[in-house]
């Protein structure tokens, strides 16, 4: 398995494998535009040439930076895939200068075991009045208690 820096030919991947699990409720769909846009900053997994995963972040105006997109294929859970993804993108954030790292998210197993903690939304102001306020899964206002993802944060 190999984690390199996606390239134009992958937004396709990139946009169906999070297309597939936007539908399963597990991250927020993302536009083939959005992923062209930000595709500096997507990371993919593959083996022997088969597509395995990808990985994203997107800078805040705070000069934090949110983990995004972060899905493997089913059927390769449980093989390391997401944790050298997640490895990789945080090793390319602090490479920035950025200084911690973000997301919400509705397994945050993994992000704990490579050193995040647990926080408040309501620490993530800006990320709840940008894409929370359009989440589908938003029953209230932007942060509601309703939302079931976990507010998850690393520093160095």
């Amino acid at each position: 398995m190999r984690i390199r820096q996606a390239k134009a030919g992958d937004i396709v991947n990139i946009y169906g494998l999070v297309k597939e699990m936007a539908k399963k409720e597990l991250v927020l769909p993302k536009s083939k535009g959005k992923i062209a846009a930000m595709l500096a900053n997507y990371y993919v997994a593959e083996e022997n040439g088969e597509f395995l995963g990808n990985c994203g972040f997107k800078i805040d105006p705070d000069l934090r930076a949110e983990v995004v997109s972060f899905v493997v294929r089913d059927g390769f859970n449980g093989r390391g895939i997401g944790s050298e993804l997640l490895k990789t993108v945080l090793k390319r954030i602090r490479s920035l200068g950025v200084k911690n790292a973000y997301a919400l998210t509705l397994r945050p197993d993994i992000f704990l075991r490579l050193g995040f903690r647990k926080v408040d939304k309501r620490t993530l102001s800006r990320k709840i009045w940008e894409d929370c306020a359009a989440c589908p899964r938003n029953e209230a206002d932007p942060g509601s208690v309703n939302c079931p993802e976990e507010a998850v944060v690393k520093e160095w």
